[in-house]
């Protein structure tokens, strides 16, 4: 079994990077490994010190970037998949900045699919 490890050691614990670049270059690692031993990178394991404020925030992105790939726009609701998974994980995104970080990463995301004229689906192998 080939294991993919990314450690994201400048993410502060209780807080957020200072830019969405980082986040949103892991999740491209994450979707598409560049390595050929790691065709498939299912199932994801997300984990911080607590599993909840970090991993909630990441998760956050990650699902609803796979959400509005497969098509599903009601996906876009941020507040309604933070309230799922807390449901599954109490504490999951635990401050309004973590919130924010969600919102700023998938627009960040979605505006480089327009400028560069690529469509989302690209988001998909």
């Amino acid at each position: 079994m080939s294991v993919l490890h990314i450690q994201y050691s400048q993410w502060p614990n209780h807080g957020v990077p200072e830019d969405t670049f980082s986040v949103r270059e892991i999740e491209k690692r994450v979707m598409y490994p560049v390595a050929p031993a790691i065709p498939d990178c299912s199932p994801i394991v997300v984990h911080c010190n607590t599993g909840v404020g970090r991993t909630g925030t990441y998760c956050t992105i990650h699902d609803t970037l796979q959400r509005i790939v497969s098509g599903n726009m009601p996906g876009l609701d941020l507040a309604k998949t933070i309230t799922t998974f807390r449901f599954q994980r109490d504490g999951m995104v635990q401050k309004p900045e973590q919130y924010r970080l969600c919102h700023d990463a998938l627009v960040g995301e979605l505006e480089d699919h327009i400028s560069d004229g690529s469509p989302v689906e690209y988001l998909v192998k």
